[in-house]
């Protein structure tokens, strides 16, 4: 069954039969715009229509009251939706919907959506949204979440645009313990991977509670436990839920206060797309697309470029270097930091080409390999997370490789800290990533199998 979205639109539950809404029932008046929705019911030779107020995304009120229908024996039909000038939709099967963000989960997990139980998922899933959309700087569409009785039952995936990123096993009567190898082996439990941040966990009875904290673990219930994970994959993939359509409806909503701004771009599809592909990155990059004004303000400035990505987010970056940094800066008021040494530096400055229209940072898998290693260690040596500081040569090359290999290790060039920053130095990463090797004619640039290899590019 699916159990609809999770929205923040304040609606109103109505219960009608299809005489009903012929005959005393409008809901629109006369000449407004828009659209109404509502969920076509069947019980025996029966129908009814669950009002859902306007728009097409439901809200936690609605699944509440549409649980209960179906508990009390009425099942769903389909969707129907009506514009508010008064001719109909056709009606829409939501099986056939794309729905982009859907949580699924097996059969032991439905408690957390029974509404006789307060649903406590869904509840839970508005903050949620409204925490990421003070992060990321724009509204999440509604998170849909359906029991999938082909999974175990313990067992819960979350989809983006209907593609699976990330799935997990939580027991609702049990809790999870997250700790050291040594501070676990005091505690009884089903030893596990924690899903979100892969730490080792157990899964412990309730009354165990209180000797995991006291061996030094680090407890969560399993509700904690899914949200976590859900928050998690939107953060990292929220690039991929900000289509052509929702760029359109933030500038659209930018537009009555700073029309000089964002009018020759919505009126332009093409240069929206290009504005689309510098939001894209800079959510790649954890850059959250709150001050929006300053972000189209850079782009105006820098129109000409606007085909050139990569030049433009660097651009906006350094506009918005007060806000990134800031989210960088510790506890105490410091931002923790780490460097590469200047030889290693100047290396791999000096293993960056031009080609096929592009800047890329070419290294060996020997060289990318070592150089990670390096990466890690240190990281494995802090308990702190630095921040890695870099030449503006290199920091979006850098950055990206991080990305791919999963290190999540945040990466500023050296312009981009402003003079208020308290900067703690925390150490340098030295190791060379230049070995005694053969020459390899692999490396000419004339090499196709060298360049397509590397490029990610497809011989043909």
């Amino acid at each position: 069954m699916d159990y609809g979205k999770i929205e923040d639109t304040k609606v109103t539950v109505k219960i009608l039969s299809p005489g009903t809404l012929k005959d005393n029932f409008i809901p629109w008046k006369k000449g407004e715009r828009g659209r109404q929705s509502f969920v076509k019911l069947s019980k025996k030779d029966e129908s009814a229509y669950l009002y859902a107020g306007a728009g097409s995304i439901m809200q936690a009120e609605i699944q509440k009251t549409l649980m209960r229908l179906v508990n009390d024996g009425w099942s769903v039909e389909g969707d129907l939706s009506i514009s508010f000038d008064g001719a109909p939709d056709i009606a829409s099967d939501r099986l056939l919907c794309r729905h982009e963000i859907t949580v699924e989960i097996g059969l032991a997990l439905l408690p957390l959506v029974d509404p006789y139980q307060g649903a406590p998922l869904f509840e839970k899933l508005n903050l949620i949204r409204e925490d990421l959309a003070e992060k990321l700087g724009f509204l999440l569409p509604g998170i849909n979440v359906r029991d999938n009785m082909d999974l175990p039952h313990n067992s819960y995936v979350i989809k983006l645009r209907e593609s699976p990123k990330g799935s997990g096993d939580i027991y609702i009567d049990r809790l999870l313990a997250i700790g050291s190898s040594e501070n676990l082996a005091k505690i009884a439990g089903w030893s596990v991977i924690e899903p979100t941040y892969r730490m080792n966990a157990k899964w412990i009875e309730a009354k165990d509670r209180e000797l995991a904290e006291q061996s030094g673990c680090m407890v969560q219930g399993p509700l904690n436990v899914i949200l976590t994970h859900i928050a998690n994959i939107i953060s990292n993939n929220s690039s991929s839920v900000l289509g052509l359509q929702e760029v359109y409806n933030l500038l659209s909503d930018l537009a009555p206060t700073h029309p000089v701004l964002v009018d020759e771009f919505i009126s332009n599809i093409k240069e929206l797309r290009k504005v689309r592909k510098i939001l894209h990155g800079l959510l790649n990059e954890q850059v959250s697309l709150k001050d929006l004004i300053t972000i189209m303000e850079v782009i105006g400035e820098h129109s000409d470029e606007l085909s050139n990505t990569d030049q433009m987010i660097a651009h906006v970056r350094s506009a918005l270097a007060p806000q990134i940094c800031w989210s960088l800066v510790d506890a105490d008021g410091y931002m923790r930091i780490v460097t590469f040494a200047k030889e290693l530096e100047k290396q791999l400055k000096s293993h960056i080409t031009d080609a096929l229209g592009g800047a890329y940072l070419l290294l060996s898998e020997e060289q990318e390999t070592l150089l990670l290693s390096n990466i890690r260690e240190f990281i494995l040596q802090n308990e702190l997370m630095p921040v890695l500081v870099t030449d503006p040569a290199i920091r979006l090359h850098i950055a990206r490789l991080l990305e791919q290999n999963n290190i999540t290790l945040k990466v500023l060039a050296t312009t981009e800290i402003t003079q208020d920053i308290k900067v703690i130095p925390t150490g340098e990463i030295k190791a060379s990533i230049i070995r005694e090797e053969k020459k390899s004619t692999a490396r000419k640039k004339g090499d196709a199998s060298f360049w397509t290899k590397k490029l990610g590019k497809t011989d043909k």
